[in-house]
């Protein structure tokens, strides 16, 4: 019964890092590239590295913003 319940709790787990995780990052990579491609100016140095970069920089920064605005009261949980 114990490793059934561990088991699912590891699903669980898995789940919601592909759903909140996941899908997130590789939609902001489309966007980094399709800004790269719609954009005059903007380009990706490194290609894909360079999108892969900046999604998970957007997503600090996006993870930090939250944070603070949580805790000063202007966003409700």
């Amino acid at each position: 019964m114990a490793s059934g319940v561990c088991f699912r709790h590891w699903l669980k787990t898995i789940n919601a890092l592909f759903s909140l995780g996941l899908i997130p990052l590789i939609g902001s990579i489309i966007v980094f590239g399709l800004a790269a491609w719609l954009v005059e100016g903007f380009r990706l140095r490194w290609g894909i590295g360079s999108a892969i970069l900046g999604a998970i920089a957007l997503s600090i920064v996006n993870s930090i913003l939250f944070f603070v605005l949580r805790q000063t009261g202007l966003v409700a949980v």
